[in-house]
């Protein structure tokens, strides 16, 4: 399956900002497909190995543990008002997830659209929609409740969820508009 995020924006993205785009949608995939239908997202080597390399933009290392037949592709093409990411993977269920994440995450727009980081990170995390990043969080926290990662550990989770948010939710966004292009 393949989706297609077109991302409308105020104006031409710098490098840093598409960056980020990507490595947001790059996180809420594996999130999903770790916290979804994969048996080894039980596995808390899995969750521990992700944390070692980490979660930096410029990684583009998947979580070590993820078989190669459920990793997604990426590919983007930034334009001078809007960039378009398409995301490819085997794992329809979870390409799914992101795509009704992100329809969330724009019906709740004019809530958070041009405020601070707080605000933004305060209405998308404290929303329980099913398909919010806030249910996203409340879900990770319950299978990292099931492991005995040290707290550090779980707090660097946790942001990672936040900053993804925070990254889709930049203000020179506009708008997210998202397509299957695949099945």
């Amino acid at each position: 399956m393949e989706i297609q995020i077109k991302f409308d924006t105020k104006r031409n993205l710098h490098t840093a900002q598409i960056f980020t785009l990507r490595k947001a949608l790059d996180n809420f995939y594996y999130f999903h497909l770790l916290l979804g239908e994969s048996s080894y997202g039980s596995d808390e080597n899995v969750w521990l190995s992700w944390l070692k390399i980490g979660f930096e933009t410029s990684l583009v290392e998947r979580p070590p543990g993820v078989p190669r037949d459920d990793r997604m592709r990426i590919e983007t093409q930034p334009e001078p008002r809007w960039v378009v990411i398409r995301i490819e993977s085997a794992k329809s269920n979870t390409l799914t997830a992101v795509k009704t994440l992100l329809q969330r995450v724009n019906t709740l727009r004019n809530t958070f659209q041009d405020k601070s980081e707080e605000d933004r990170a305060t209405a998308l995390l404290n929303d329980r929609d099913a398909s919010s990043p806030g249910s996203l969080l409340k879900r990770l926290n319950e299978r990292l409740g099931t492991f005995s990662l040290r707290p550090a550990e779980i707090q660097q989770l946790n942001e990672t969820i936040r900053e993804s948010t925070l990254w889709i939710t930049d203000n020179d966004i506009l708008d997210i508009s998202v397509t299957k292009t695949k099945s």
